[in-house]
């Protein structure tokens, strides 16, 4: 899978040790980590360990912001690990975003980015119609971002 892909404020690409600082910085909040059933991060070294495993992936992705180079989210294309040959190609996408970010419109650029990278870049046939609802049902503001994409 290509390494990275930009959008007009962000850059996604994949992780890598430089990160722990900042990926650590949101992976503490309590307010962020329950959305994707994570429990906080207590401690640098817990953080350093699951960082170890994204710089490890090709599949995780930190969200980066382009004027600061500062990571504020990850994202993941997880590749489909059941057979669905009437569907074609898919993966499931996921995200965590830090609060310091929310509210900002950030997290819809990054998921509308990570759609079209996905399907022109890597050949995808389609996103599960279950990532949506997910999507929804955490982010009402990204209907608009991913309206009209089929």
């Amino acid at each position: 899978m290509a390494e990275a892909f930009e959008t007009e404020r962000l850059i996604i690409r994949l992780w890598t040790g430089d990160d722990l600082e900042d990926f650590h910085e949101y992976c503490k909040n309590p307010n962020v980590e329950p959305n994707v059933g994570w429990k906080p991060h207590k401690t640098m070294e817990e953080s350093r360990k699951i960082l170890r495993s994204f710089v490890n992936s090709s599949e995780e992705y930190a969200i980066v912001l382009k004027k600061s180079c500062k990571a504020i989210g990850s994202l993941g294309l997880k590749s489909d690990h059941i057979p669905h040959c009437w569907f074609g190609k898919w993966r499931e996408l996921g995200f965590i975003f830090s609060q310091n970010y929310w509210g900002r419109g950030l997290m819809p650029e990054a998921v509308l980015g990570a759609i079209r990278f996905a399907f022109d870049k890597i050949s995808l046939a389609i996103f599960p119609q279950h990532i949506f609802h997910l999507i929804y049902a955490q982010n009402v503001y990204l209907k608009n971002a991913v309206s009209g994409m089929e």
